[in-house]
């Protein structure tokens, strides 16, 4: 399952990107659901300065997509492709209204969604040799290097041969070939659906987060431990890291 056939062109602010794979994720819904040209598509537009100012933690995922939720058409687009949208173009179909959490356990359910919708948004923990062009794999954890905290991407798709998943990334074209990347599968954090305005929030959805949710305790430090794997597995809610 590969979706990496086309460039990506973004910014390559890491704190941008909580914003980048919720526009990521609305751009790849567009596609599936339309099957038009690239050129065709209406993609999400996001005030980054506002998001900035609002979010005082850009590791987590849960809460950015869910304060994502809350925020209308601005005057600054963000767009994976990084073209200039008319705020005409907008129609709010697209504007993510909540989240719902995959299990780590479940990881066919991952790779169904990927299949069905377009991609799946993941955290995975980054060392202090994230940021270095120089090393062979700057996606893959460093354990001999400090935790330097989290990092989210766009899943695009996944090799179960060699047990990856590819993703496509924030920081643009220098690392990943052309914005893509690649990780092994025990090395993500969390796995993040988005439930879209046009969506209805079935009675059957588990692990579901709206943006007027009270902000739960922040979430334990990832350990290989089977009780804390459990504890992070079964957590329902989300919230900033304080």
């Amino acid at each position: 399952m590969d979706r990496t056939s086309y460039s990506c062109v973004c910014g390559q602010n890491p704190s941008m990107c909580y914003a980048f794979i919720g526009a990521c994720a609305s751009r790849l819904r567009m596609e599936e659901l339309f099957h038009k040209p690239e050129d065709q598509w209406n993609l999400i537009e996001l005030d980054v300065h506002d998001l900035v100012k609002s979010v005082k933690d850009f590791d987590d995922v849960f809460w950015a997509l869910q304060y994502m939720g809350t925020v209308g058409v601005r005057s600054r687009p963000l767009s994976p492709t990084g073209d200039e949208i008319p705020g005409s173009e907008w129609t709010g179909r697209f504007k993510i209204k909540g989240i719902r959490r995959i299990p780590r356990t479940k990881m066919e359910e991952v790779k169904s969604y990927i299949r069905e919708k377009g991609t799946v948004l993941a955290t995975i923990r980054i060392n202090l040799d994230f940021y270095s062009d120089s090393v062979a794999m700057p996606y893959e954890r460093d354990r001999s290097s400090p935790s330097n905290g989290f990092h989210n991407v766009c899943l695009v798709g996944y090799d179960d041969g060699k047990g990856i998943w590819q993703f496509q990334n924030s920081f643009g074209t220098k690392w990943g070939k052309n914005g893509f990347g690649k990780i092994r599968y025990n090395r993500v954090v969390q796995y993040v659906v988005p439930i879209f305005m046009n969506e209805e929030i079935l009675d059957t959805y588990e692990n579901v987060q709206l943006p007027n949710d009270p902000a739960p305790p922040p979430p334990p430090v990832a350990s290989t431990s089977s009780s804390s794997s459990c504890e992070h597995q079964t957590r329902t809610r989300f919230g900033r890291r304080h």
